[in-house]
Formats: C-alpha cells, structure tokens, sequence
C-alpha cells in the first residue's frame, strides 16, 4: 500500500514537471502549431535562432532565455543546457520558470532542493505575479509541503 502511495506520488510529480514545461513555452506558439506539433517540434530553434535568442537573453531577455530552455529541453533534449537556461530565466524573474524550477528541484527528494524549491515559489508570490502565476505558484507550494494525499516529497524538511 506504501510503495503504491509513492509510485502514485511519483507519477503526479512527473506529470506536473512536464505541464509546467509545456505550459512555459505554449506562450511562444501560435495556436495552429499547438494543436498540430509535438513538443519538439514547437520549441525547435534553428542556428539563428538560438543565436539571436542567447544574445537577447545575455542582454536580460527572460523569455528568451526560457524559450532556449525549452528547445533544448523538449527538441534536443539536452537537459544540462535546459537547467542552465532555466536558471537564467529564474535569475531574470521569470514567475513560470521559477514554478518549472520548483518543480524539478521537488522531485529529487533532498533537503536542500526541497527548501530552494519553497523560496522560489514564495518568490514568485512575493513579487504580483500574473493571476494564472499566482495560482500556479499557491497550488504548487501547497502540494510540495502536503504532497497528494498529505505524502510529500519534501514535507519532512518544510514546516
């Protein structure tokens, strides 16, 4: 009955980490692509572009620095460079990628990444994000400390 607990847990962790990742980058796509194209194929960037976009991002572009993350997350599935830009997007203020942070950081199940992951979402309420990064950022704070069913990843080391 335990171990089913966990993998259910487990499952749902997985299933936010990835909607919060397509919820990021649906905003770049136009609603034909959304409905006709793999996740690949809509945060695909080609040579230019992943030039241009890194130059907008080193310039302080958060959008651009989220949507490198996405390409190379979800089209090249390089997830060294996905952190890497992720991160960028967080330190730029990025409300949806710190909620995609959060997320990630929940799932690995230690102390510190768990405490990082609730200071990112507290940040995310602390400085008026939108409403939907508002209710993003409450239903995923409330989860990281209750879990599902009241078992959660990180509630051993949250208060």
């Amino acid at each position: 009955m335990i171990a089913e607990k966990g993998f259910d847990m487990r499952l749902r962790i997985v299933r936010l980490i990835f909607g919060v990742g397509v919820v990021l980058g649906v905003a770049s796509c136009s609603e034909q692509d959304v409905e006709s194209a793999t996740p690949g194929q809509r945060h695909r960037l080609n040579e230019d572009q992943i030039k241009h976009e890194e130059t907008k991002a080193n310039a302080g572009d958060a959008g651009a620095a989220t949507r490198l993350a996405n390409h190379y997350q979800w089209a090249v599935g390089d997830g060294d460079s996905a952190d890497r830009w992720l991160e960028k997007a967080v330190d730029l203020g990025d409300h949806y990628a710190m909620i995609n942070l959060s997320s990630k950081l929940s799932a690995k199940q230690n102390e510190p990444d768990c405490k990082r992951a609730e200071k990112l979402l507290v940040l995310v309420l602390e400085t008026n994000p939108n409403r939907k990064a508002e209710q993003d950022a409450r239903r995923d704070l409330r989860t990281l400390h209750d879990g599902v069913g009241g078992e959660g990843f990180c509630t051993q080391w949250l208060h």
